[in-house]
């Protein structure tokens, strides 16, 4: 019974079949320019579990394509240009994509030598709303975007709407505008929405917050919805298995805030995915009435009062780690604030008694690794440009 469980919840190789991390980041590569227009939600194998016909062939297109690229001298950074990454943004935003392609947009950027910040991606998600019907957040899986012709289907819908950049290059060594030319948007379908009629406002995906609570930023998911001003008391783990046990045993109430921390690039190390206590968190229904505050990351699958990728981190001595049971915590989504309310005496007597905690790793490449990390608004790249 177990086995046949496994095989219908995870029934072959490929991807989460929803629009999380994996499918997020094959759009956002896309959108960047830097794969084939329509390839990023193709099925990988067929109900027999056997890669299927169109995965083949866009693997020998990709061969082709690299081919010609080489031939024509065009190269990564000839793509990767300003424009480019604003593209990928958008398309984030319009597919209500993982948090994780913020830090791995970042880091691409940074080995692009292309400037990019946190407040771009709020300036973008301040004019982009939110067009696919998909899970997490929606009814749809992945799948459902591909069979009316997939991500060049929001492309089109942000190109015409004056949304992306068509002049920007990509590996087919023609245009965005040019590779979209014969797009045309599918009637009587649930997956894909105008611009006129979104299926969420813009702002209501991803809003960085700033604040006390964290003053380097922070990413907050709201899976479409305005959560206006939340106010609550703080509940908090050092670990992750400290919250699944406080879970399990009904210890965290409905209008709490779960702060889970020393999860960080520096403090974990490597900022792992809070996962598992989310979808406690979830089962309990209270996903949309707890917010889950970190300094580590979420799935893509993860949805609700999700904020993620705290700065400064814990282990940097982030005013996260000053955090106390009871500290009220409050969120101005409009105003993109995340506030500590604890007077600033208090904070600073905390600070002063605040002890680093002994690192995970005493030596070796982990221990390096934490060494130089840098922190997730700037993409936990692992050296400085000088």
């Amino acid at each position: 019974d177990y086995h046949k469980v496994e095989c219908i919840c995870t029934p072959g190789p490929g991807v989460c079949a929803n629009m999380a991390t994996a499918n997020t980041m094959a759009c956002v590569v896309e959108a960047l320019g830097m794969s084939l227009p329509g390839q990023s939600l193709h099925r990988a194998v067929d109900d027999n579990n056997e890669v299927t016909q169109q995965k083949l062939d866009d693997c020998a297109a990709a061969a082709a394509a690299v081919l010609e690229l080489l031939q024509r001298e065009i190269r990564t950074r000839d793509i990767l240009t300003r424009k480019a990454f604003e593209n990928a943004i958008t398309v984030l935003m319009a597919v209500a994509g993982s948090t994780n392609a913020v830090i791995h947009l970042i880091a691409v950027a940074f080995e692009a030598e292309v400037e990019l910040r946190l407040d771009d991606f709020q300036e973008i998600s301040n004019r982009v709303p939110v067009l696919t019907n998909l899970k997490p957040e929606g009814a749809h899986g992945a799948l459902a975007l591909d069979a009316i012709g997939g991500l060049p289907v929001v492309m089109k819908v942000l190109l015409d709407g004056g949304l992306l950049h068509g002049d920007a290059l990509t590996v087919t060594g023609r245009t965005v505008a040019e590779n979209l030319s014969d797009v045309v948007f599918p009637p009587d379908q649930d997956v894909v929405f105008p611009l006129a009629q979104p299926y969420a406002p813009a702002g209501r995906h991803l809003t960085v917050l700033e604040g006390n609570f964290a003053p380097g930023g922070s990413m907050l998911k709201t899976s479409g919805k305005d959560i206006g001003t939340w106010r609550g008391p703080a509940r908090v783990f050092d670990t992750q298995q400290e919250i699944k046990d406080a879970l399990q045993k009904g210890l965290v109430k409905k209008g709490e805030a779960v702060v889970a921390r020393y999860l960080g690039p520096r403090g974990a190390p490597g900022m792992p995915e809070v996962v598992i206590p989310h979808v406690y968190l979830g089962s309990l229904g209270l996903a949309l009435h707890c917010p889950f505050i970190t300094d580590g990351r979420f799935s893509g699958t993860n949805h609700g009062l999700c904020i993620a990728h705290v700065v400064p981190e814990a282990a940097a001595g982030g005013n996260i780690a000053l955090v106390r049971d009871g500290d009220m915590i409050r969120i101005e989504h409009k105003a993109r604030q995340l506030v500590l309310e604890v007077d600033e005496e208090e904070m600073a007597r905390r600070r002063a008694a605040w002890q680093p905690r002994q690192p995970v790793y005493s030596g070796g490449h982990m221990a390096k690794y934490a060494a130089c990390v840098q922190d997730a608004s700037h993409g936990c790249v692992t050296y400085q440009r000088t």
